[in-house]
């Protein structure tokens, strides 16, 4: 059902046609108003989330009282991917802008599915340390 939205999203794009589809049997599509958040600084990460419709706000609420605003995510754009792996709190508010759409992808459902799915964790392990390589030679780099 959700298959060609994920089929677009990097994290996912080694999976295959049958990947795709047992991802997409754990993603739920939400509605936000505006200035409805999608997720909290500070509290724990429970989902990724995959902007289908409208645009999102990231904000961060710095320590000295100041709110930083980092981006504005629109359609086909994703957040919030570490949270399918660890349990830290967000770093940042995700505020609705306009009326949006999007696929919440929950983060205890992801990791039940990747013990029933071994192949997909390998392949997304795969993808995050490429790019964690590329962040790395792109640090080394601008360092030289």
């Amino acid at each position: 059902m959700y298959e060609a939205e994920l089929a677009h999203v990097p994290l996912f794009a080694a999976l295959n046609e049958r990947e795709l589809r047992r991802v997409a049997t754990v993603c739920r599509r939400r509605v936000y108003q505006p200035a409805t958040p999608l997720v909290w600084q500070g509290t724990p990460g429970a989902a990724f989330f995959i902007i289908e419709s409208g645009k999102v706000r990231i904000l961060q609420h710095r320590q000295d009282g100041d709110v930083h605003a980092l981006a504005v995510l629109g359609p086909g754009d994703t957040f919030g991917e570490m949270a399918l792996l660890d349990e830290m709190p967000r770093s940042a508010t995700a505020l609705a802008v306009e009326p949006t759409t999007a696929l919440a992808l929950p983060a205890w459902e992801f990791r039940a599915m990747l013990r029933e799915e071994p192949d997909i964790s390998l392949k997304l392990l795969a993808v995050l340390s490429a790019r964690l390589r590329s962040h790395e030679q792109q640090a080394s780099s601008s360092l030289t």
